[in-house]
C-alpha cells in the first residue's frame, strides 16, 4: 500500500467523518446476513448429498471447468516462468562471452551503444521464447485447432495490419473479421475436424480475449504510423533502413514525444506508469514484427482470462520489466490471491447461492422476498470472488514474469456503488480498453450530450455481445446503460449540493438503489434470462416487502462506510485503495 506525506493537521481523523457506531452497525449487519444465509442455505440444500457433512456447490459451469484444470494451470505457469528465467540467464552468459561485459566498458558512448544493443537482443530472445513456449502450451490447450484455426486467423489479421498500417482500413477490417469470428464461434457456423489431440478447451473459449488483443495490436500500430511517427524525408528513411537496428532505435527514441514525469515514472531507471507505457511503449514500426505480435496475442499468463493489456504496454515490459512491485509487494499480492480463494471456497461450501438460484422459479416461490434477494446478493458476491481469484492469479503470474497488467477488482465488492465505479473497479483493464479503442474513437464526451449517450449505448451493447451473443446478455447490457445514462446526467447536477449536510446520505441511498438494480440485472443476465425475467421481477416485488426493505437497509450503511474510507485515504495520502 503506497502512501504520500500526511497533510499537516493536529487531528488523527479526517473532518466530517461519521460516528464509529456506523461501522459497528454495519459489521453487525454483515455478521447477521452471513449467519442467516448459512442457516438458510443449510436448510435449503438438505436434499442434496453431502461430502463429509459439507455440500460443495459446483453448479457454475465456468468455475467447475476451471477448478478441475487449476492444478494443470499452476504447473504450466510455474514451468513457463521458471524456463524463461533459465533462458534469459543463458542468454546473458552467452552475450557476455561473445561481446564482453557491458558494465566494464570504459568509453561511456561505447557502453551506451552496447547497452542498447544488449536490450535489443534481449527483446528478440524474449520474443523467440514466448512464441515457442506459448505455441507449445496452446497446442496442448486447444489441440490441433491451434494450428488449423487460431494461428491462420491471427496471421491474416497481422497481414492486414502490415499492408494497411497507415490507414484506418486496417482497424475497420480487423473489427469486421473479429466480430464475424465471434458469431462463428458462438453459433458454430464452421465445424472443424481436429486431430487426435483435442485439448482441454476449444478455441472459441478464449477467443473473446484474443479479440481484444488483436484490436489493440492493429490500433496501436495504426496510431503510431498515422499520428505519432515523426515526418522523415525519403533519404533519411532509406539511411535508417540500411543502418543497424540499434541506430534506428536511438534515432526514433530521440525524435519520439517525451513522456511526462509522474510519481511512478523515473527517467533515470526507465520506470514508467501504465498510461505512459500505453502512449510511448513503442517508438518504431519495427517493433510490430510478427514474433512480437505472436508473443503478445498468445501470451499464456494473460491468454485465457486476462486482465487485458495493450500491445504498447506489453512490449514496453519486454524492454523494461515492471518495477512497481517489489518482492515484498509480490508476497503480499500472493497472500491476497490465497485469501480470495478462501473467500470463494467459503461461499461454495456454506452459502450455495449459485445452486439455489439455478432452481426453477416455482421452487424459488417457496422462499420469502428477502431470502430470494439475499440469494441474488450472494450470487453477485460469488461472481466477484470467482473473477477476482482468476484475474489475480493470472496477473500474479504475469507480474512474476515482469509484465504488469491493470488490476481488475482493485477494491472490495460493493465499494463500487455506481455504474461508472463498477466498471472502473470491477473491470478496470477492460474499462481502459473500452475507453481507448471504443468510447474515445466514437467521440466520447467531446461531441455533445446526444453523441455521448449514443456512445454509451454502443459501448454497453458491444460489452454484452462480447460476453456472449445472446438476447439475455444484450438485455443485461441495456439495463446497465439505462441506469448509467441518468447517472452521468445527475452527476453534473449533484455538484451544486456537495456542501449540504445530506449530500453523502443522498449518495448512499442512490448508491443502494444502484447496487440493488445491478444485482437484479446480473441475475437476469446470467441466471434466468429473458424467459424468466418477467416472472422473476414479479416474484421479487409481490407479497410482503418488509423482509426486502430490512435487507436493503444495510446497503446505505455500507456505502457510508465506503465513503468514510475514501476520506481516510485522502487524509492519510493513500494512493492505493484500502477496500
Amino acid at each position: 500500500m503506497s502512501t504520500t506525506s500526511r497533510p499537516a493537521s493536529t487531528s488523527r481523523f479526517p473532518p466530517n467523518t461519521q460516528h464509529p457506531l456506523l461501522l459497528l452497525f454495519f459489521i453487525s449487519y454483515v455478521a447477521f446476513l452471513v449467519i442467516k444465509s448459512i442457516q438458510f442455505a443449510h436448510q435449503a440444500t438438505l436434499k442434496y448429498s453431502y461430502a463429509q457433512g459439507v455440500f460443495y456447490d459446483l453448479s457454475d459451469h465456468q468455475w467447475r471447468t476451471f477448478s478441475q484444470n487449476l492444478p494443470k494451470f499452476l504447473m504450466v505457469l510455474v514451468s513457463f516462468i521458471f524456463l524463461k528465467k533459465i533462458v534469459m540467464k543463458l542468454f546473458g552468459s552467452v552475450y557476455h562471452l561473445r561481446y564482453g561485459n557491458v558494465k566494464r566498458e570504459a568509453d561511456e558512448l561505447m557502453a551506451r551503444v552496447m547497452t542498447l544493443h544488449y536490450d535489443a537482443m534481449r527483446v528478440r530472445v524474449l520474443h523467440a521464447y514466448y512464441v515457442i513456449a506459448n505455441s507449445a502450451i496452446l497446442y496442448v490447450l486447444h489441440g490441433s485447432d491451434f494450428f488449423i484455426v487460431l494461428l491462420p486467423f491471427i496471421s491474416v489479421i497481422y497481414l492486414i495490419s502490415s499492408v494497411f498500417k497507415k490507414s484506418k482500413l486496417s482497424v475497420v477490417l480487423t473489427w469486421i473479421l473479429c466480430i464475424v469470428a465471434l458469431f462463428v464461434c458462438e453459433y458454430k457456423l464452421v465445424q472443424w475436424r481436429g486431430g487426435r489431440l483435442r485439448g482441454l478447451y476449444r478455441v472459441n473459449v478464449a477467443f473473446n480475449m484474443t479479440f481484444l488483443r488483436l484490436v489493440s495490436f492493429v490500433f496501436d500500430r495504426w496510431d503510431l504510423n498515422a499520428r505519432r511517427l515523426p515526418a522523415l524525408s525519403r533519404s533519411h528513411r532509406k539511411k535508417m533502413h540500411n543502418s543497424a537496428p540499434i541506430v534506428q532505435h536511438t534515432s526514433l527514441l530521440k525524435s519520439a514525444p517525451k513522456p511526462h514525469v509522474c510519481d511512478v515514472c523515473n527517467p533515470s531507471t526507465g520506470a514508467m506508469c501504465y498510461s505512459e507505457r500505453v502512449k510511448y511503449g513503442t517508438t518504431s514500426d519495427d517493433e510490430f514484427g510478427y514474433f512480437a505480435f505472436l508473443s503478445y496475442v498468445l501470451y499464456f499468463p494473460l491468454y485465457i482470462a486476462g486482465p487485458i493489456t495493450t500491445f504498447n504496454a506489453f512490449e514496453s515490459h519486454l524492454k523494461k520489466s515492471q518495477t512497481s512491485h517489489s518482492t515484498k509487494d509480490l508476497m503480499v499480492y500472493a497472500a491476497r490471491v490465497a485469501f480470495g480463494y478462501l473467500c470463494l471456497e467459503f461461499i461454495l461450501r456454506y452459502i450455495h447461492a449459485p445452486r439455489l438460484l439455478r432452481m426453477n422459479l416455482n421452487a424459488l416461490r417457496r422462499y420469502t422476498t428477502g431470502e430470494v434477494s439475499a440469494l441474488c446478493f450472494w450470487n453477485l458476491i460469488f461472481l466477484y470472488c470467482k473473477f477476482n481469484f482468476i484475474w489475480k492469479l493470472f496477473r500474479f503470474a504475469a507480474l512474476l514474469d515482469g509484465v504488469e497488467a491493470p488490476e481488475n477488482m482493485n477494491r472490495c465488492a460493493f465499494s463500487a456503488f455506481s455504474i461508472s465505479l463498477f466498471w472502473k473497479n470491477w473491470h478496470a483493464s477492460y474499462n481502459l480498453w473500452l475507453l481507448r479503442y471504443v468510447y474515445i474513437p466514437l467521440g466520447g464526451n467531446r461531441q455533445g450530450k446526444v453523441r455521448q449517450i449514443l456512445s454509451i449505448l454502443l459501448v454497453f451493447t458491444f460489452v454484452a455481445l462480447w460476453h456472449d451473443i445472446t438476447l439475455h446478455l444484450l438485455a443485461w447490457g441495456w439495463l446497465l446503460s439505462l441506469v448509467y445514462i441518468p447517472e452521468v446526467l445527475a452527476s453534473r447536477l449533484a455538484s451544486k449540493w456537495q456542501d449540504r449536510w445530506w449530500y453523502e446520505w443522498a449518495i448512499a441511498v442512490c448508491g443502494a438503489v444502484v447496487v440493488f438494480f445491478v444485482t437484479l440485472a446480473n441475475v437476469v443476465g446470467f441466471v434466468f434470462g429473458l424467459e424468466g425475467m418477467g416472472a422473476f421481477w414479479e416474484m421479487m416485488f409481490e407479497g410482503d416487502m418488509s423482509p426486502l426493505l430490512v435487507g436493503l437497509s444495510g446497503f446505505p450503511m455500507g456505502i457510508m462506510v465506503t465513503l468514510n474510507l475514501r476520506k481516510y485515504e485522502r487524509f492519510y495520502g493513500v494512493r492505493k485503495g484500502i477496500a
